[in-house]
Formats: C-alpha cells, structure tokens, sequence
C-alpha cells in the first residue's frame, strides 16, 4: 500500500527536530557548522535524513492505527488509570493525567504492538 504523506506534515517535524538539534549543539558549546563537521555531513544530508526518518514513523504510526482499527483495540478508563497508578514521579503523572487522550493514544500503539508481537 502506498501512503502519501502531506508535506507539511514532514516539513513541520523535520523542523521541530533541525530546532532540536541546534538546541542541543548550542548546549554543548558548539554551533551547528562544527557539530556538522564532526560528522562529516551536511546540513542537506541531515535534513534529508530526518524526511525520511519522519515519514518511516508516520507510515508506521498510520499502519499501527489501521491495526488497531480492524482489531478493534480500544483503551478504558480503567486502563489510563492502571498506566497512571504506575507512575511514581508525582509531577509525570499529573502531566500526564490532563493528558488523558495522548497516554489513550500510547496505551493503544503498546496494545497494538503486543498484539503483534503475540501473532
């Protein structure tokens, strides 16, 4: 199955993780052209690899949704509150609890990848 992915979509994490990496090179003291050099890449090369990492986990984030759906894996109530009572860190987990719909969306991918991994 062929999946086009819309290119804002890629753009748009691409960038988040070009923010990221210069963040992180400035912490280390280095600007982006010398951490680029260490690696003997350019920052083409860079970009290029993080389009195709971004579309690699969008296709398989779509793939893990479409197996949920036909499997029909859903997430309780109950589940979240299992993942919640799991968590010592007292600030992790009332982040988390006003995020009940994004720890819905992680309970329901670890669902679909045991299912998987039990085939």
């Amino acid at each position: 199955v062929k999946v086009t992915l819309p290119k804002v979509l890629i753009d748009n994490e691409v960038n988040q993780k070009l923010a990221s990496l210069v963040e992180k090179t400035e912490k280390l003291g280095l600007s982006i052209d010398q951490y680029l050099a260490t690696l003997g890449k350019t920052a083409e090369e860079i970009k290029k690899e993080y389009q195709q990492e971004s579309e690699k986990n969008w296709k398989l984030e779509l793939a893990l949704n479409k197996i949920a759906d036909e499997e029909k894996i859903t997430v309780s109530d109950q589940d979240i509150d299992e993942a919640l009572n799991k968590i010592s860190d007292p600030k992790e987990k009332e982040q988390l609890a006003n995020q009940r719909y994004m720890l819905s969306s992680m309970i329901r991918r670890q669902k679909t990848l045991e299912l998987l991994q039990n085939l």
